[in-house]
């Protein structure tokens, strides 16, 4: 049901922010944005466009979404709908998803942030309803300790148990110099105490408060002893698009192995995410999703068509498309929360033996965990995954699930990413 929110919702919800649980994105002037009021989402089946979603939006006067509803487009049936409520600052505070059986709109999911002064988020929560009450079903509490500058010394994150405890997670222990970062260590709990994973060292800042790296050397922890792992270099061709190249240790040289190109259009909207090998002296392509945009009057997003290109060939395939109507304008200064709710993508969507997360920008080196949840919010299956330079690709088995309706779960230090699942 949300498998893709329009472009403008998802650049509303996610934000442009910091990875590192910035509550905002940066400052920017006053500036008129056209959101849709009404998007129709379709994806491409056997030659041709099926499965039509109808999103109804609405906004307050900040242009933030108040609620999304989604129907089927033909017959008009809801199908759930998620409500946003925020603070007085105009953070998002509250998510709640309902779902529509029939006759009555029913409860959920609750998704609830707290803050603090800075902006960072200090807690998240995740509630189910059951029984007719909503029931704390996974949660996360962030400690930050900062210096007398407001740059980050550490960052402790602690997980929700069973028994309804908080145990520690992991911890990233910053060293500074002129307040900016230049070596991260990151740890996790293990045995009752903190243990060595991975940490970033020579940290070269494009921009240390947009979070924009030059490059940096990823180590990891093995034999009682710091090992070279992986070495990044970045660039920023403009409009927000980045290119990062990473290398691999040989254990003499730094040999080219992975290159990901985030490609924007003057609108700053993503155009192409690309992977690429390194295979016999040249960049290979593995995989590429681009985005055709149409644009309008005053730049509004009328159409977007999403193609994924096929393994081995130069050709690329359809894979959804939205069109965007009813536009509304909003006048805005607004900073725009970084949430990780909506962010990433799921396909295909419905699925039958096993569909692809992808989600990018994250924080996180060491493994996160992706759950499968019922619609009752159970956790069914659990399934370790690994980020790569920020970005997460995992594959999620579906074999012997029940047919139904699922929700995808995944944890991490900015909060929860949860999408919507139909397996047949």
């Amino acid at each position: 049901m949300w498998q893709r929110l329009p472009i403008e919702l998802q650049q509303l919800v996610k934000g442009t922010g910091s990875p590192k649980l910035q509550g905002f994105a940066k400052a920017r002037p006053q500036e008129t944005v056209y959101l849709p009021g009404q998007s129709v989402y379709y994806e491409w089946k056997d030659g041709k466009w099926a499965d039509a979603i109808t999103y109804v939006s609405t906004y307050n006067e900040q242009g933030m979404p108040l609620q999304i509803m989604a129907s089927d487009s033909v017959t008009q049936v809801p199908l759930g709908r998620v409500s946003f409520t925020y603070d007085a600052q105009g953070r998002l505070t509250l998510y709640q998803i309902e779902v529509w059986l029939g006759t009555a709109w029913v409860n959920y999911s609750q998704y609830r942030l707290t803050f603090d002064t800075h902006n960072d988020i200090t807690s998240s929560s995740l509630y189910t309803w059951m029984n007719n009450a909503w029931v704390l079903t996974d949660g996360n509490r962030i400690t930050v300790t900062r210096n007398g500058a407001g740059v980050w010394q550490e960052m402790i994150m602690e997980t929700l148990q069973p028994n309804g405890s908080f145990i520690n997670t992991s911890r990233q222990q910053y060293t500074i110099v002129n307040n900016r970062h230049t070596e991260i260590v990151n740890q996790i709990w293990q045995n009752n105490a903190w243990v060595n994973a991975t940490r970033e060292i020579n940290i070269e800042w494009a921009d240390f408060n947009a979070q924009q790296y030059t490059s940096y050397i990823e180590q990891t922890w093995g034999n009682n002893t710091w090992q070279n792992a992986f070495r990044h270099t970045f660039s920023y061709p403009g409009n927000g698009s980045s290119v990062e190249v990473t290398e691999n240790w040989s254990g003499t040289a730094w040999v080219n192995a992975t290159r990901l190109s985030l490609l924007n259009d003057a609108q700053h909207n993503l155009t192409n995410n690309r992977e690429e090998i390194w295979q016999g002296a040249a960049w290979v392509i593995t995989s590429e999703t681009r985005y055709l945009i149409k644009y309008g009057d005053n730049n509004r997003v009328l159409r977007t068509v999403e193609q994924q290109l096929t393994p081995g060939t130069t050709t690329f395939m359809n894979v959804s498309r939205t069109n965007n109507s009813n536009f509304q304008a909003f006048s805005v200064t607004a900073t725009r929360l970084a949430l990780r709710e909506n962010q990433g993508s799921l396909y295909p969507n419905p699925a039958a033996e096993a569909a692809t997360l992808e989600v990018s920008g994250l924080r996180e080196t060491t493994p996160l965990q992706a759950e499968i949840m019922n619609s009752l919010g159970q956790v069914v299956r659990t399934q370790q995954v690994q980020p790569r330079q920020g970005t997460l690709r995992a594959t999620l088995n579906l074999q012997k699930l029940a047919g139904g309706m699922y929700f995808i779960r995944l944890r991490t230090s900015e909060g929860a990413v949860l999408r919507q699942l139909l397996h047949r």
